[in-house]
């Protein structure tokens, strides 16, 4: 599913990713591995110095082993890892091993990590690319424990950047040749350059787009935090939408869609080879006026725009494009040339408050309501597959002002309707043929607003325990593990990766169920419920949600803090801090970040280390 717009259809669909990630939190949390290997961590205090934004762990001179890099302001550091027995001098974090002043006072950075090859150069495999104030790229190449001389790779740029120096992610491989191409930031544009086999950039394109700007100012609990004003360049749609073998560029900016279909030679053409505006596709934006608000149901009067959705629906493999706009679905042919929008394929009309429309791979109805088919909700796990996919509305009850009243003292319950239309081949069924009914038990506003102000008293006063995703041994380096840190411990917890409902047994089965209905969630055929209220009541007795696919289980290794700590009688405990995991020696066994200190200038902790 490729959705191109919208902020409504992303809010409605929460509620079906909230069912997804539960069912499959809980048959992982049943299912989960109780192996206990020999885990060894060596442990050794560190402090970065001057440290202003991020750290970020990379492999930059090619041994196998992952090296830091850190921003500082107008400067990037390297600390290089060495193989050491003594895990003191694994890394040298009293000065870095290179640090490369970055000229400008807008600077954006990136790592090309499969730069070409020239035939002056005996390795170019990673270099730094950077972009000076949005007008010329310079690149350093990185060599074993060393940097190159830099390199003027493109001037005279029509492009712009804030002041600041932050990461841009603006080396992409575009068009698939299998090197990295630049994607250049300009004033409500993106001037592309493509890299051919000498290493040289030809631009031949642009397209319109927004950049979003933002300013960071929390300190996150991870190895790449970043702290200070930041630019990012959006994710591009960039796929093949017409079964040709070649990526396409897909440009969306508010209701104009310009799609550049992939030449031949890899490129793309200055202007788009088709282009649609759904300001003349669709009816006007409804405005707010109280003049002619119908009381009774005042979500008629929501300014729910048009929405789109561009995928592959009758199955040849070029993509489709579905259109929702005031309750009426329209599906357009999608061909090798493009959107054919002369005539639709398909019209169809709904009534009520329809929220949202999409296209999914959906479930057959569950043979019984009971045992293990109670864990399935009507959208697969696996939306990638070759089945087709049926048309899925979301729709709203109608609600009036008095129920809006009413729902200040009073519990009330809300319907969702999700309607499924089959999809038949070259079309969907006209009516839906499957209705699922989710009802929200909402508690009063009073209740509720209770509840979050409580929740705001417990974030002001943390429950000490923080845990983070990783990877405990997998050659395959899924970090479906977890790290816990609390209590002044490091635990680590395998957890199995299968998610085949299957492997349940009767317990475990059991279990799960209860824990649903602790929750108040419950699966029945084509009618779930969401008891919030019962939710509220049950989750501080259950505790830290996160702690939830670990019940029951022990952790296969676990690591006493107090002696790294530099003032283990501080009130202050690590865990307020934080950890993160990452695996910096390539054994498929991630190392451990411990954050305990950290102010305007340096970041200090303990790094674990797996032997």
């Amino acid at each position: 599913m490729r959705p191109v717009s919208t902020y409504n259809r992303k809010m409605a669909c929460r509620l079906i990713s909230f069912l997804l990630t539960l069912q499959l939190a809980w048959v992982c949390t049943a299912i989960a591995e109780t192996v206990k290997d020999e885990f060894n961590f060596s442990g050794a205090p560190f402090t970065i110095l001057n440290i202003k934004e991020h750290i970020i762990p990379i492999d930059m001179d090619g041994d196998g082993l992952k090296d830091l890099l850190c921003s500082k302001e107008s400067s990037i550091s390297i600390y290089f890892q060495k193989k050491d027995d003594d895990i003191s001098k694994v890394f040298n974090f009293s000065r870095p091993d290179i640090s490369i002043d970055m000229p400008g006072n807008a600077v954006g950075w990136d790592i090309d990590y499969k730069a070409a090859k020239k035939a002056d150069d005996t390795d170019r495999s990673k270099r730094l690319m950077v972009i000076i104030e949005g007008k010329s790229v310079m690149a350093w190449p990185f060599k074993r424990d060393s940097v190159g001389e830099p390199s003027t790779l493109i001037d005279n740029l029509p492009g712009y950047l804030p002041k600041g120096a932050y990461p841009l992610n603006f080396i992409r491989d575009i068009n698939s040749d299998g090197l990295n191409d630049i994607i250049l930031p300009g004033n409500g544009k993106l001037h592309i350059y493509l890299q051919d086999e000498n290493g040289d950039y030809h631009n031949n394109t642009f397209i319109n787009t927004s950049m979003n700007m933002a300013s960071i100012l929390s300190v996150q609990s991870n190895i790449a935090g970043n702290v200070g004003q930041s630019i990012s360049i959006p994710s591009m749609n960039i796929r093949d939408i017409n079964n040709d073998g070649r990526n396409d560029l897909i440009s969306t900016v508010d209701k104009l869609t310009e799609i550049f279909l992939g030449l031949p030679d890899g490129g793309f053409p200055s202007d788009p080879s088709f282009r649609y505006d759904l300001t003349t596709m669709t009816a006007p934006p409804k405005k707010f006026n109280l003049d002619t608000l119908d009381f009774s149901n005042i979500l008629s009067a929501l300014p729910i725009g048009p929405q789109q959705y561009m995928q592959d629906l009758d199955g040849d493999k070029i993509e489709d494009l579905l259109l929702l706009d005031n309750g009426k679905i329209t599906v357009f042919n999608g061909t090798s040339m493009g959107i054919d929008l002369e005539k639709p394929r398909q019209i169809l009309k709904s009534s009520g408050n329809v929220l949202v429309a999409f296209a999914a791979v959906t479930r057959d109805k569950a043979k019984n309501s009971s045992g293990k088919d109670a864990l399935a909700t009507f959208l697969s796990d696996n939306q990638d597959e070759t089945r087709p996919k049926d048309l899925v509305l979301i729709r709203l009850p109608d609600i009036s002002v008095g129920d809006i009243f009413q729902w200040f003292v009073f519990s009330k319950d809300l319907d969702v309707d999700f309607f499924i239309y089959k999809n038949l081949g070259k079309e969907f069924e006209k009516r839906p043929g499957r209705k699922i009914t989710l009802t929200v038990k909402m508690p009063s506003a009073l209740k509720l607003f209770s509840f979050f102000n409580d929740l705001d008293n417990r974030e002001q006063n943390p429950s000490n325990i923080t845990v983070v995703p990783a990877n405990l041994g997998k050659t395959e380096n899924k970090k479906n593990d977890r790290l816990v840190l609390r209590d002044n411990t490091i635990q680590g917890f395998r957890l199995n990766d299968s998610r085949n409902i299957d492997q349940l047994s009767e317990k475990q089965f059991n279990e799960i169920i209860d824990l649903m209905n602790r929750l108040g969630f419950v699966i029945n055929e084509d009618h779930y419920v969401i008891d919030m209220e019962k939710m509220m009541k049950n989750l501080p007795e259950l505790g830290n949600f996160n702690l939830l696919e670990l019940k029951d289980k022990q952790p296969v290794f676990k690591i006493e803090l107090l002696p790294y700590l530099n003032n283990p009688h501080k009130d202050t405990k690590a865990a307020e801090q934080g950890i993160a995991a990452v695996d910096l020696n390539s054994d498929s066994l991630d190392d451990i970040f411990l954050f305990t200190d950290r102010d305007n200038n340096n970041i200090s902790g303990t790094l674990f280390i797996s032997r």
